[in-house]
């Protein structure tokens, strides 16, 4: 019975259990492995004329994507790949194709071996590639990819006929993209525009009168106090608070002028 495996599992295993308890076992067996089925996939892909963009999108690419916006995490998809040689003409070279649709993995440094944690024995080896696509160049760098090998692993020391042409490569999505998308999605939200009222009154400092639209004789005073203006600033006599308004729209001279200096 397989299992169902949600976009919320995460399967990040380490470079040892890749190669022992991963890679290893589908060698020796010949056979896809029925119990790793939903989460490592069999995909001949340098066989294949398809894009990487269709191989991501159709193994749950486009939902890891969601669900890692959500968790913050790397997006990692597992195949087991056969690996194919360069031919010319009737000859086979050393070389392996790299070339996946219209695209192609370029090596970004040299084999490393991977060791048993324990007792070190090599178990084999991984490189690292970066998808490159003179067509597409705005997908140049979208997707990275480590690749483990048996090669020269102890575990073929007692079947040393056993195949080293199938590698399990791990296809992750790069940070920087996910960023930009994580980003797009926290800010791409509606805003509603800020209407300041004419009637929004200022807080007050301490001990100060509450300010309105409509000062009284009373407030002019307190003004002219608080400001230490010369003595001799007159002010005008006022009539009684609920008589007198100010039409606070005339421009600044002509209400200055208000007042006798």
């Amino acid at each position: 019975m397989e299992e169902d495996f949600s976009v919320d599992f995460c399967f990040q295993p380490t470079d040892q259990e890749i190669l022992e308890c991963y890679l290893y076992p589908r060698v020796i067996s010949g056979a896809p492995l029925t119990d790793c089925f939903d989460i490592i996939h069999e995909c001949d892909f340098y066989g294949e004329s398809t894009e990487l963009s269709e191989i991501w999108e159709k193994y749950g690419g486009l939902a890891l994507e969601e669900n890692s916006i959500r968790r913050e995490g790397d997006i990692d998809i597992f195949f087991f790949v056969p690996l194919k040689k360069k031919t010319t003409g009737r000859k086979t070279g050393k070389n392996y194709v790299r070339t996946i649709g219209s695209g192609t993995w370029e090596g970004e440094a040299i084999d490393k071996v991977v060791a048993d944690n324990d007792s070190m024995c090599p178990l084999g080896t991984k490189k690292r590639f970066k998808y490159i696509n003179k067509k597409k160049p705005e997908c140049n760098g979208l997707w990275n990819m480590m690749e483990f090998s048996l090669e020269g692993s102890d575990l073929l020391a007692k079947n040393p006929t056993l195949r080293t042409d199938l590698v399990l490569c791990r296809i992750r999505k790069n940070k920087k993209n996910l960023s930009k998308k994580r980003k797009f999605n926290e800010t791409d939200q509606p805003t509603k525009d800020v209407v300041v009222s004419p009637d929004l009154k200022v807080p007050k400092l301490g001990n100060e009168p509450e300010a309105t639209s409509q000062p009284n004789g009373e407030d002019l005073l307190y003004m002219n106090e608080m400001l230490q203006l010369p003595d001799l600033l007159q002010l005008p006599e006022l009539p009684a608070d609920d008589a007198f308004e100010i039409n606070t729209s005339l421009p600044y001279s002509e209400f200055i002028g208000w007042f006798n200096f």
